[in-house]
């Protein structure tokens, strides 16, 4: 009973932590556009014109620290424009 008891516990506290994960997640069906900052540095861009709402992540794999450490391997490429201005985005 206590294994029945633990496991409906644990289920019920993933749940809506991974609902809250999921809306902070870019949607792999979507377009993503690139784009370079002031600092040359490439970000991954996806908005969504009904919430209003644009995630925005590094073209790049993170270390530890958050320093860039190589270019991200397993997604769609995409071109960059003209550079956009980070601090206004969020």
């Amino acid at each position: 009973m206590r294994l029945l008891t633990a496991t409906l516990v644990a289920i019920g506290i993933g749940l809506p932590a991974r609902g809250f994960a999921d809306e902070l997640a870019m949607d792999p069906d979507r377009p993503v556009q690139c784009a370079r900052d002031k600092q040359g540095q490439v970000w991954r861009l996806q908005c969504n014109q009904a919430t209003k709402v644009c995630l925005y992540a590094p073209n790049d794999e993170l270390d530890a620290d958050g320093n860039r450490t190589k270019p991200l391997e397993q997604v769609n490429d995409c071109t960059t424009d003209e550079p956009f201005d980070r601090a206004k985005l969020e």
